[in-house]
């Protein structure tokens, strides 16, 4: 029961508060898993931010866990998953475990779906952020937007990666969407459609809005290694303006999050 409210609120990416060792706690949950590829006689941790940085908390130590309203955004740097994770905040599908330890996979809100934009023009991506932000205003510009590196998990090697990659007039770290990036907070989609208007290439990088009212992601834009672009999202409008205003457009299983990345 535990670990099914914990992954309730990561999918919601809301605060929780427990206890853990007769300590009292209030987080920003990311991820549940293990910290080894092997879990047998491994302790089910939770990752969270806590204060200034992350800390992990063994499971079966929590006890009076509660939802809070508070939500946080998921674009923290540093966040490195766990080898196996049954949930995180960048997932699709949240994985809990029943009482037998058997794992079960919960969609949290409607079904999303992802596109994949692969137009070129002269040879190179036909497209930017700023042309889907463009394209899905007014509500992008309604929305808010929490911008963060791509996650990738090396199979072979067990380790994730993060990509945040652009290209424009300021110094290395200096660009308006690399300093939103590293905040970590949310944005409107005024200031977010302003910082791509003046970045030249968005390279890799991860664009996720939320409309107001609202905890699920609206729509979650990801720039692939300048090679195409994924728009995940429920709303048909959504889908049915990439479709309508773009030509090679190929519906994927689902975000990419594994290398090596079909289609690359």
């Amino acid at each position: 029961m535990s670990t099914k409210l914990l992954c309730q609120a990561i999918a919601a990416r809301a605060m929780v508060s427990f206890a853990h060792r007769s300590k009292q706690y209030t987080v920003e949950p990311h991820s549940v898993g293990y910290e080894e590829r092997d879990e047998r006689g491994r302790p089910l941790l939770l990752r969270a931010w806590h204060g200034e940085g992350w800390r992990d908390f063994e499971v079966k130590y929590m006890s009076r866990i509660e939802i809070d309203r508070q939500h946080f955004t998921a674009g923290r740097l540093g966040h490195h998953d766990m080898p196996i994770v049954l949930c995180d905040v960048y997932g699709k599908a949240w994985a809990a475990m029943d009482g037998t330890g058997s794992q079960e996979v919960a969609r949290i809100g409607a079904p999303m779906t992802t596109l994949r934009i692969y137009d070129l023009r002269d040879g190179v991506l036909a497209l930017d952020l700023r042309d889907l932000i463009d394209l899905l205003a007014p509500r992008s510009l309604e929305a808010g937007w929490t911008v963060s590196p791509v996650r990738l998990d090396h199979l072979e090697s067990g380790r994730s990666f993060h990509e945040f990659m652009i290209t424009g007039p300021g110094q290395p770290g200096q660009d308006k969407l690399e300093l939103i990036a590293a905040s970590g907070s949310s944005v409107s989609g005024a200031t977010l459609s302003e910082a791509a208007q003046e970045a030249a290439q968005v390279i890799w990088g991860q664009f996720a809005a939320t409309l107001p009212e609202q905890s699920d992601p609206w729509v979650v834009i990801r720039a692939i290694d300048s090679t195409f672009y994924e728009v995940t999202s429920s709303d048909d409008a959504v889908l049915n303006a990439v479709q309508s205003a773009y030509v090679d457009v190929r519906v994927a299983s689902g975000p990419a999050t594994a290398t090596p990345i079909e289609g690359l």
